[in-house]
């Protein structure tokens, strides 16, 4: 297999990676590591992210490795999509409109999420009312940003919906959200839920993640 994925556990960082190579129907061998056994810290992985932490891509057709999930899935659509998936379009306007969902994934929603739970989960500490709040806030900005067109970046899906696909597949399953709520972001997982074709996996992976979290509890 020419496609290797290492990871630790099935966050949504590696559940956009499994996303994306499903809907393009690419192969990806995936390699599960144990931090208790030190894997991350064998100069076999080592050799491919000095950082030490998986999630990290090795792409053995050309012999290079890439350890951020958002880089990552940009190189699997660039390079895989000879279905005209249109996953990550080149026309520069309907790209810039994936970054902005990527980015905001990344630096908002997805982070609303870690910052909350986190502490909680890895370092035993109570629930914050502010970031709460914040986690909250996100998902409001998220549901405005969803009423612009059918899908996160514009008419068709894209890279944007399988990372928010990741991200609130945590708020629904771990966080137990009830995204009822939010009218967009309620109309826009029914349709993910249609065409996303690791909809069901991303979900399975989600309820595992869940399984972690609440041993570490």
């Amino acid at each position: 297999m020419s496609l290797k994925f290492y990871y630790i556990f099935e966050s949504a960082e590696y559940r956009e990676v499994i996303l994306t190579a499903d809907q393009l129907n690419v192969e990806v061998m995936t390699h599960k590591n144990s931090m208790s056994l030190g894997d991350n810290f064998k100069a076999q992985f080592l050799r491919y992210k000095p950082q030490e932490l998986p999630p990290t891509f090795y792409d053995h057709t050309i012999g290079q490795a890439l350890w951020e999930t958002k880089a990552i899935i940009i190189y699997l659509a660039e390079k895989y999509d000879s279905q005209n998936c249109d996953l990550y379009p080149a026309d520069p306007l309907f790209k810039a409109r994936i970054n902005e969902i990527l980015f905001f994934d990344e630096t908002i929603l997805k982070k609303s999420f870690k910052d909350f739970w986190y502490p909680q989960v890895f370092e035993g500490k109570p629930g914050s009312f502010e970031k709460l709040s914040q986690m909250e806030r996100a998902l409001e900005h998220l549901d405005t940003l969803l009423a612009r067109d059918k899908w996160a970046a514009g008419p068709h899906l894209t890279l944007a919906d399988l990372v928010l696909q990741a991200s609130i597949a945590n708020f629904c399953v771990i966080g137990q959200k009830d995204i009822g709520r939010y009218e967009n972001i309620e109309r826009w997982h029914r349709n993910c839920e249609k065409w996303v074709k690791g909809f069901k996996k991303n979900i399975t992976g989600a309820l595992e993640c869940k399984k972690l979290f609440d041993l570490l509890k």
